[in-house]
């Protein structure tokens, strides 16, 4: 398969995945779960359209990055974007919407006598999350210097005249 066919049959899985399951799941939830929701203090519609801008953002750069030459500039913009989006993804499901909180949430509901309140800490994986994008920025940049040095070595064999 080339290169361009499976950028467009990934940006088509991840356009699916992030944009059309979260747009269509809300119609499948039941009215009663959105209202308790909304008493925790999280707006689910909210949430489903910010997972589905950035489902449609990361579709194209998809496309971008599958369509243009990995020695480009636009490449190395679109993946060092393309990484950047997933840590931006990963904060804002492990903050749950709010992404001052870093992945530290505090969920309160009140009940019958009192008020519940329930402290979701996982900034682990938020610290995790910013090692892993930091490893893939590394990854980026040595794989574009590679296609360069590539690019360049097969231009000079090209110009240099037979002996």
């Amino acid at each position: 398969m080339s290169r361009r066919s499976s950028a467009v049959l990934s940006a088509l899985i991840t356009l699916v995945i992030f944009v059309g399951l979260p747009l269509y799941a809300p119609s499948q939830i039941p009215e009663e779960y959105f209202e308790m929701f909304s008493e925790t203090g999280v707006d689910l519609n909210a949430f489903t359209y910010q997972i589905a801008a950035i489902g449609l953002i990361a579709s194209v750069l998809t496309l971008v990055k599958g369509f243009a030459s990995k020695a480009s500039y636009i490449y190395l913009l679109a993946a060092l974007s393309s990484n950047a989006m997933m840590l931006y993804f990963n904060l804002f499901t492990f903050s749950v919407g709010d992404l001052a909180n870093l992945g530290q949430v505090t969920v309160t509901t009140e009940i019958p006598g009192g008020v519940n309140t329930m402290l979701l800490d996982m900034r682990l994986f938020v610290q995790l999350a910013f090692l892993t994008v930091g490893l893939q920025v590394i990854y980026t940049v040595l794989e574009f210097i590679n296609a360069r040095k590539e690019e360049a070595k097969a231009g000079m064999e090209a110009s240099t005249p037979p002996s």
